[in-house]
């Protein structure tokens, strides 16, 4: 997988565009002496990582490779945790992976009485299928056979019941922060319509997205969060 299904991603009404000046190099080599030795440069990884194109993130993990011989999200996953970990390294995935491992979540298995049945997460449906072209769910569905071993037409024959629900409603409104739905929605849209989410957003909310995760978030994972969304309204 290389970064061609990043750049099928690109869109105009991202709040994350192309760095200027763009090394690659040198951005890896910034990744890795942020988290060589002891303690971890958390402001370091959100500069960089939060601040370049999806396309731009795939190169610098190609080079990070390259020069340590090692998978940057491996490192990753050794030097954070939690929510700010997860935020970081569904960053630097290539959107196909990243949306194949969401329909992959999506369709839990569940035992009921001894019987195997499917559940559903029909928000993750709608994310992927709905919001992406023909050529990005051919990659996509690649991935997700690479995942499951299975084909996606395999898994889907008997889905799709129940509501959908507001993608948008992730954040607040009584039942705290969904940081899972958050950090899924900020990684796959930042590059492409996040304008135009926060535009909604706040229509919907009477309130800047920029605001919500201000107040709803906090620690490193807020202040990626915040880079991100690129700013307020």
């Amino acid at each position: 997988m290389s970064h061609v299904g990043a750049d099928l991603m690109a869109g105009h009404r991202g709040a994350v565009k192309d760095a200027p000046g763009f090394n690659a190099g040198r951005d890896a080599d910034a990744l890795r002496k942020a988290m060589k030795g002891i303690g971890t440069d958390e402001d370091s990884l959100i500069n960089i990582l939060t601040q370049r194109s999806n396309s731009q993130r795939q190169l610098i993990a190609k080079e990070y490779l390259s020069a340590c011989q090692k998978e940057l999200k491996d490192d990753l996953k050794g030097d954070l945790s939690g929510n700010f970990e997860h935020l970081m390294v569904s960053l630097i995935l290539p959107p196909a992976v990243f949306d194949a491992k969401q329909l992959k979540k999506a369709m839990k298995i569940l035992y009921n009485a001894g019987e195997k049945k499917w559940g559903t997460d029909e928000d993750k449906f709608v994310e992927v299928l709905c919001l992406r072209s023909f050529p990005q769910l051919r990659l996509t569905f690649d991935e997700y056979k690479n995942l499951c071993n299975k084909t996606f037409e395999e898994s889907i024959k008997s889905e799709m019941s129940g509501s959908l629900e507001d993608l948008l409603l992730a954040i607040g409104f009584g039942a705290g922060t969904d940081e899972f739905t958050l950090t899924r929605i900020m990684v796959s849209r930042s590059d492409i319509d996040l304008l135009d989410i926060r535009m909604e957003y706040k229509k919907l909310a009477g309130e800047s997205l920029y605001a919500a995760i201000k107040s709803d978030t906090s620690g490193d994972y807020g202040e990626a969060l915040l880079k991100l969304c690129g700013g307020d309204d």
